[in-house]
């Protein structure tokens, strides 16, 4: 069994981003783990109140997503790794739409 947990601001993400932030942590633990181990990989969400921890001394509040959002969308349209991980999430779900 692996677990993943996942901290974040409550209110940051939206409900749509949750799941794809699931979807994903389990896909990349699949490609660790294998395919047989899907139904053993637990990934946990939890939602802290803005102001209740802080990155580097400064506590994050409501718009601290918004403020890293554009450099971390850039980095990440750089990954080719995170790339190929959102293109078969994709596919996958293209194919499980059309079954």
């Amino acid at each position: 069994m692996l677990l993943v947990t996942v901290d974040l601001v409550n209110g940051e993400y939206t409900p749509d981003e949750k799941r794809l932030l699931i979807d994903l942590m389990t896909e990349a633990a699949v490609q660790i783990e294998g395919e047989l181990m899907r139904s053993h990989i637990i990934v946990k969400i939890n939602e802290s109140i803005p102001g209740n921890w802080a990155v580097g001394g400064v506590p994050v509040n409501g718009t601290y997503h918004d403020e890293i959002l554009s450099g971390m969308t850039r980095e990440a349209d750089n990954n080719s790794a995170f790339q190929g991980l959102i293109s078969k999430y994709a596919q996958s779900n293209e194919q499980g739409a059309n079954s």
